[in-house]
């Protein structure tokens, strides 16, 4: 068996977990990183500008200027070098260096000479793959500046990857709370509703048109929601969420104005810089439906 030529990452069995959890095998062949490699070979002005991701025998380009094929082997690639550190991997003239000047790529088409890649590293810190442009002329190295915008760029493609995943995790769970026979219910740290699946609208006799958009206190009994409102305004200052991931007993209001007890578990996250208060999942309370023995929580609690 021929002896391996390129370097593998510690991390590499991480690694290429990671990357496959994006489903970039998926990607539209529009793809959404074009902007990059264009933006890459403009600044740099190079006729070639790369952005890959190594697999566990080859590399694959999501969008090049200037390169014909989609894929090479990983034996082949510049990027497998690159995912060796956080550094930008700067070859000033592949000929004069002993890990390419072999290479097919520098001795035959497209004749690579400088090459420089900045790796792709996701919020864990694995390297999926570079933002590199290539030349077929010598080059001298990178300024701070250049090393800087070649950085960015590759930032630019990691930031994409992550609101990529979370759309998909997003999708998923969209998708399961709509088929779920529990009413859910999400608000935002306003006590904005911001999801409301079908059996929510089954529960409480509001459309989905009618209750995205609205205040929580819609389904709230009015005589809960002062102390709701001020929990809702505890968790926006960021205080203290008693209730997070624990079920509780409260009452809640139809559409008609009816009251009518329920169970419902508490959950919180963080998107951006907004919390939700959410993931409401909302059942009928299973038991006698009146007569509730003893202070039961209610929705001011939240906080």
């Amino acid at each position: 068996m021929p002896p391996q030529r390129y370097p593998l990452p510690n991390d590499e069995q991480q690694r290429l977990e990671v990357l496959r959890s994006y489903r970039l095998e998926v990607s539209s062949p529009a793809s959404e990183f074009d902007h990059v490699v264009q933006l890459a070979a403009d600044l740099f002005e190079v006729p070639t500008a790369l952005v890959r991701f190594v697999e566990e025998h080859q590399q694959f380009f999501k969008a090049r200027v200037g390169f014909e094929a989609c894929e090479t082997s990983r034996e082949v690639s510049f990027c497998a070098h690159a995912l060796m550190s956080d550094e930008v991997l700067v070859i000033p003239d592949a000929r004069y260096d002993a890990r390419f000047a072999d290479n097919p790529l520098v001795v035959g088409p497209p004749f690579i000479r400088f090459y420089a890649g900045a790796p792709i590293v996701t919020p864990d810190g694995h390297r999926l793959g570079s933002v590199c442009v290539i030349d077929t002329e010598p080059r001298a190295h990178l300024s701070q500046r250049q090393l800087s915008l070649l950085r960015s760029l590759a930032k630019i493609v990691t930031d994409h990857l992550e609101k990529r995943k979370l759309d998909i995790v997003r999708q998923a769970a969209m998708s399961m709370a709509a088929a779920t026979p529990d009413a859910i219910v999400c608000a935002d740290d306003a006590g904005t509703i911001t999801f409301w699946n079908e059996a929510a609208e089954r529960m409480f006799g509001y459309a989905k048109r009618e209750a995205i958009g609205r205040p929580l206190t819609l389904i709230v009994p009015a005589a809960f929601r002062g102390g709701h409102e001020a929990g809702m305004a505890r968790i926006a200052a960021g205080g203290e969420r008693r209730l997070a991931g624990k079920t509780v007993e409260i009452r809640g209001q139809r559409q008609d104005g009816t009251e009518f007890p329920l169970e419902l578990s508490l959950a919180t996250w963080q998107d951006g810089d907004r919390t939700h208060v959410g993931s409401i999942i909302v059942r009928f309370r299973r038991g006698p439906p009146c007569g509730m023995t003893g202070p039961r929580p209610t929705l001011r609690a939240y906080g």
